[in-house]
């Protein structure tokens, strides 16, 4: 199982391990990350998932789709290169030690 890093915005760290095939939001709410609400429970409608990934580490996944580019305009938090909506990323082999910065606010 890979074990994935939180960072919480007063930089306390909580590292997990994952079952691979979760999503990071998914991990966030069964772990009571308050930094993460997701709203919309994961249909990339509400942009209240969103997290920071390591700029080292944003090739283990996919590029965010239209969708997910376009709710991003929406976050509460300041957009970076490095933001992505929690619910799109899931969680493979290659994901061991990801580092997720959680922001500070969601709305």
């Amino acid at each position: 199982m890979p074990t994935i890093h939180f960072i919480q915005p007063n930089g306390q760290t909580t590292s997990l391990h994952v079952k691979e095939g979760n999503s990071i939001m998914s991990v966030c709410r069964d772990h009571g990350f308050e930094e993460v609400l997701a709203e919309c429970g994961g249909s990339a409608l509400c942009a209240t998932c969103h997290v920071y990934i390591d700029a080292d580490q944003l090739a283990l996944f996919p590029p965010p789709n239209e969708v997910e580019h376009q709710m991003l305009e929406f976050v509460a938090s300041e957009r970076k290169p490095t933001s992505r909506l929690s619910c799109q990323l899931t969680i493979n082999d290659q994901c061991d030690d990801l580092k997720v910065f959680l922001p500070s606010q969601q709305i």
